[in-house]
């Protein structure tokens, strides 16, 4: 993330604000609250969802995995933190991905 010059904060293109919220996760011991940020709120009529790139599917068929998890003697879950700072986003869409930020 960086932060937008003061002259860039109103360009010529297109801008948008992905709105958020915080989710209390209580009796987590690491992070308390995780911020959440919601790209299907509608503008214009359109959702930021709606209007972004739509990749190939990368997650398989349910049953696959639950088949293929009961093939080994010991499996491992995972969880995925702080996505979205590891995602590479072109510099021309980044003026869509804008968020507020207070110190």
């Amino acid at each position: 993330m960086k932060l937008v010059p003061e002259p860039e904060i109103e360009g010529h293109n297109k801008i948008h604000y992905l709105s958020h919220h915080a989710v209390i996760q209580q009796g987590n011991e690491t992070t308390e609250i995780c911020i959440v940020y919601v790209a299907s709120a509608t503008s214009n009529g359109a959702s930021l969802n709606e209007c972004l790139h739509i990749g190939p599917k990368l997650n398989q068929q349910i049953l696959e995995i639950l088949l293929r998890f009961r093939f080994y003697r010991i499996a491992l879950i995972a969880h995925i933190e702080k996505v979205f700072r590891m995602v590479s986003i072109d510099s021309k869409d980044r003026d869509v991905l804008r968020l507020i930020w207070y110190d």
